[in-house]
């Protein structure tokens, strides 16, 4: 439960990469080919990503214990906010969101498991890879305190969008004092006017 800071285990980002990147299913590539950053990219217009790729931002994350059955994480991108409910079960009757509903548990004192479903939201990644009505996210976080770093491990299941499960691990560290910001996302006046222009 602190502030947590980025700290890449490799050269570039999972959720810039390129569609071969990924193990894709033959509708997500042709869905792919006719994507227009310019008008479907929704952080253009300051809409938060959803999940999986909230979780592969570059800015600082942070965990609090709002009670004994409920984590929140803010992130620093974009002022997102997800809800982990403690032994909890996967309920599908619940509205969906582009965070989904998350349920975790201890597997002991420095490892937190979550499962996220009922996620709606339109892209795997930020550079126009879709995701499907199915898309289910496995996250392990552990801490490592001597080191003062988090480990994340996600697994993210997508019939419609993937061949196959994807893995991958990312590393945060924690810098003492570190606070997180206000992100303040602003649609700049130039972009929306060429937005209209290119939509109309």
């Amino acid at each position: 439960f602190r502030v947590w800071s980025w700290g890449r285990l490799e050269p570039g980002w999972w959720f810039f990469a390129d569609p071969d990147a990924f193990p894709l299913t033959e509708a997500a590539l042709e869905k792919f080919a006719t994507w227009n950053e310019y008008t479907e990219n929704p952080q253009l217009e300051c809409i938060p990503p959803g999940m999986p790729l909230t979780m592969g931002n570059p800015y600082p994350i942070e965990f609090v214990k709002q009670d004994e059955n409920t984590i929140v994480m803010h992130a620093h991108e974009f002022d997102v906010t997800r809800v982990i409910h403690l032994d909890a079960a996967p309920d599908p009757s619940v509205e969906e969101s582009i965070m989904g509903y998350s349920v975790g548990h201890w597997e002991d004192e420095n490892t937190l498991v979550v499962d996220t479903a009922n996620i709606n939201y339109p892209y795997f990644n930020r550079v126009g890879i879709s995701s499907g009505p199915d898309l289910t996210v496995h996250e392990r976080f552990i801490v490592d305190d001597k080191a003062g770093t988090l480990r994340y491990f996600t697994t993210i299941t997508d019939p419609w969008a993937l061949t196959e499960p994807y893995e991958k691990e990312l590393l945060w560290i924690w810098t003492p004092g570190q606070q997180l910001g206000s992100y303040d996302c602003e649609v700049s006046e130039v972009y929306a006017q060429q937005v209209k222009c290119k939509r109309i």
